[in-house]
């Protein structure tokens, strides 16, 4: 996950709606407010290790008080960030990505080396071989600006329109009395779809979901109604019809959207292979409740993909209290996250927030616990403090390279610059360690790159695999 997107998707989660946000988070909304208009904001996290099933329990002591002296601090903006790995007051690593004139640099080290790039060519992006990653903040307020974009929509269908009084309840969101349907050949959709998409598109914010939204093509005929309450105000909309996009095969679609305002949120889409076995159905829902000085936000997800008639299903369940206090707003509650992947073991991730939001700033503990099997893999707490802050001056670069080259001429030289600086870091960390967990951390961070088929990082002048740990007095003899 990018940097910037740690405080955005804090800030998604606090902020699940437009108008709901003063409704179950004021002082979440306060912190939002502050972020929106420009105002830097600073993360500074610290870990507390409890249970790691990699480590024996003589062990787990030791890395646990060598994790508690770390700590990472993130400082961002809306078009900048800058980050610290901290061992106690030493900067271990230092990272910070700056707009440069109509390019963008990523300066990191040490040595401090600057990677130069622009918006197509993202540095960080380009160096970690990764694709763009989502933007969390977009979440928020995601509902009303899709709500704000479908007035178009209606004006384009208008000479469709069949009034109907008939009712159709959706859950968490209300009744709708009555609705307008507007029911049209695949190519009369196609036709007018380029005029109705932009809108869509840009509701969603760039990315993923926003390119399927103008690739759509309609592959037969398709029904779309307009739900609307007892006051004619719209609460929801339904979809029936076939569906093709990116140009892959064609699906026949159910959606069901239902959303009120500081009320609900619901969404049912159902999308089976018009010919063959592979299909994906998404459920969501959630509710807001309560008052103060306590609020309420629950929601549960389902997301099932069949490809050749083999399942994998991830689900969710979300509950959370945001209580006024004499100290100000406790946000407490779980996220709980399952996964089922076909033949495999299920996994499940849980987050336990216990967070106080006063006067602009949110304080407190995030515990995250990773099961497997149903066994603890991983128990962890995170303590986080999140406030305004300056956005430090970034380190003056030593060297450079030039990445906005599209045939990547200095590509790779500028990976072998960042892994050493990394490997600098690590090493630089890990001799805080007694020996044996040292080499025990080193064996197991080697055994992860080799189980995702990572060769270890290269660094010229030192051909040996330095992820395979063996016993510093044995011989080429001896046992690894």
């Amino acid at each position: 996950m990018r940097a910037r997107s740690l405080v955005a998707l804090l800030l998604a989660l606090m902020l699940m709606a437009g108008p709901a946000q003063a409704v179950f988070s004021p002082q979440g909304q306060q912190l939002a407010d502050g972020w929106q208009q420009g105002q830097p904001m600073t993360l500074t996290l610290g870990a507390q290790l409890d249970a790691w099933q990699e480590l024996p329990a003589d062990d787990l002591p030791v890395v646990s008080a060598w994790l508690a002296g770390l700590s990472l601090r993130l400082t961002l903006a809306e078009d900048r960030w800058d980050m610290a790995l901290l061992h106690g007051d030493r900067e271990a690593l230092r990272a910070a990505q700056t707009p440069l004139e109509q390019d963008t640099q990523l300066i990191m080290g040490p040595p401090a080396t600057a990677f130069l790039g622009n918006p197509e060519r993202d540095p960080l992006n380009l160096l970690l071989g990764h694709e763009p990653s989502a933007d969390w903040a977009a979440l928020a307020g995601l509902p009303d600006r899709l709500t704000g974009a479908l007035p178009g929509l209606w004006a384009l269908l208008a000479p469709h329109a069949v009034q109907a009084d008939k009712r159709q309840t959706i859950h968490n969101v209300g009744t709708a009395a009555s609705r307008v349907e507007h029911t049209l050949s695949a190519q009369q959709w196609n036709a007018l779809w380029p005029q109705a998409a932009p809108a869509l598109a840009q509701a969603l914010g760039e990315g993923t979901a926003a390119d399927v939204v103008r690739s759509l093509r309609f592959t037969t005929e398709g029904s779309l109604r307009r739900l609307l309450d007892g006051e004619g105000r719209d609460i929801g909309l339904r979809f029936e019809g076939g569906l093709s996009a990116a140009g892959k095969n064609e699906r026949r679609v159910t959606l069901l959207v239902g959303y009120q305002p500081g009320q609900g949120l619901y969404l049912s889409f159902k999308a089976p292979q018009a010919a063959g076995r592979d299909t994906l159905e998404i459920a969501f829902t959630a509710a807001l409740t309560g008052k103060a000085p306590q609020r309420n936000l629950t929601a549960d997800w389902t997301v099932t993909r069949r490809l050749d008639g083999k399942g994998d299903t991830r689900q969710g369940i979300l509950t959370l209290r945001s209580k006024d206090t004499p100290q100000g707003e406790a946000l407490t509650g779980r996220v709980r996250i399952t996964h089922k992947p076909a033949g495999g073991k299920a996994s499940r991730l849980t987050l336990e927030p216990d967070l106080v939001l006063a006067d602009g700033r949110m304080e407190g503990s995030l515990r995250m616990k990773q099961e497997t099997g149903g066994k603890t893999a991983l128990d962890l707490t995170w303590h986080l403090l999140l406030a305004p802050g300056a956005m430090p001056e970034p380190p003056a670069p030593q060297r450079s390279f030039d990445l906005r080259d599209a045939a990547d001429s200095q590509l790779p030289a500028a990976r072998q610059a960042l892994t050493a600086a990394l490997l600098s870091a690590t090493r630089g960390l890990l001799m805080d360690l007694p020996e044996p967990q040292r080499l025990l951390l080193i064996h197991l961070m080697g055994r992860d790159l080799r189980t995702q088929d990572m060769p270890a990082p290269h660094t010229p002048g030192h051909e040996t695999n330095r992820y395979l740990v063996t016993d510093p007095l044995s011989t080429e003899e001896g046992t690894p």
